[in-house]
C-alpha cells in the first residue's frame, strides 16, 4: 500500500451561494474549493477512486458538472508518517482514521474561492466527470464565462 498526500482543485460547474446577509441582501458565491486529502491505497487509480467516491458524498457537489483537478500528489515514507503525522500533535488529532489503514486517514478544510481568483497559464489536469476521467489541457476558467 502507498500512503499519498494530495491537494485538489474542484470548479463547480455553475457558482454555489455559500453565505447570504438577510439584513444587507449581500450574497456569496464560490466557483470552487481547494482541499488537502491524506489517503492510503493500493495505487494512484485507487486513491483517486477514494477520493471522487468521498467528494461524491456531497448532495450539493455535482460531480457530472464539476471538474476535479488532482493538483499535488505526493507518496508520504513510513519516516515521515512517523515524524510528521504521529510526531506533530496538531496533524495527529486531527486524523480521522490511520494511515497505516487502507482509505482516507485526514481531510483539511474546504478553502472556497470566488470569482476574484484568476490565473492565466494552462494546466494539466485530471478532469473527473463521474467514472469517467481524461487527461487534458484546459485554459483557466474565468467567472462569470465569457460570451
Amino acid at each position: 500500500m502507498n500512503i499519498y498526500w494530495v491537494g485538489l482543485t474542484i470548479n463547480f460547474n455553475k457558482p454555489i451561494s455559500v453565505f447570504e446577509d438577510e439584513l444587507s441582501d449581500s450574497k456569496c458565491f464560490a466557483y470552487g474549493f481547494f482541499q488537502e486529502i491524506g489517503c492510503t491505497g493500493d495505487n494512484e487509480e485507487k486513491m483517486k477512486d477514494m477520493i471522487i467516491e468521498h467528494l461524491s458524498q456531497f448532495p450539493w457537489l455535482d460531480m457530472l458538472q464539476s471538474g476535479v483537478s488532482f493538483d499535488r500528489i505526493g507518496l508520504i515514507s513510513m519516516e515521515e508518517v512517523q515524524s510528521e503525522i504521529y510526531g506533530d500533535p496538531d496533524v495527529k488529532d486531527s486524523l480521522i482514521s490511520d494511515p497505516l489503514l487502507k482509505g482516507i486517514w485526514y481531510l483539511s478544510g474546504k478553502a472556497f474561492f470566488s470569482d476574484e481568483i484568476h490565473d492565466n497559464e494552462f494546466h494539466q489536469v485530471e478532469v473527473v466527470r463521474g467514472k469517467n476521467r481524461k487527461t487534458q489541457d484546459i485554459p483557466p476558467i474565468s467567472y462569470p464565462p465569457q460570451q
